[in-house]
């Protein structure tokens, strides 16, 4: 798992606005999204909305601890991050394996 490497294209994601950020912005997000992002500090009750979410769109879904969310994002307050972009969804979801 290259940790570091994943951090940078989340960060190119954010610099390029290929971001959805929060869990109700990613529910009413109509457009496609090829990864979702989730912190472990997520609720239950937003975590079942998440991943039924990622059923619907056929999306992965990426659990970090709230650590390495936190200095991924770099965003307070925000749990869940959505990727739009095929591409950098793509090398991210490889950092991973």
């Amino acid at each position: 798992m290259q940790i570091n490497k994943a951090f940078s294209y989340v960060g190119f994601a954010i610099k390029a606005n290929k971001t959805v950020f929060g869990t109700d912005s990613l529910l009413g997000y109509s457009k496609k999204i090829h990864l979702i992002i989730a912190s472990a500090a997520l609720s239950e009750n937003a975590l079942k909305k998440i991943e039924k979410l990622g059923e619907l769109k056929k999306c992965p879904i990426i659990k970090l601890n709230e650590t390495e969310f936190d200095n991924t994002v770099n965003k307070t307050g925000c749990k869940v991050v959505g990727i739009t972009s095929f591409e950098l969804a793509s090398a991210i979801r490889k950092c991973f394996e």
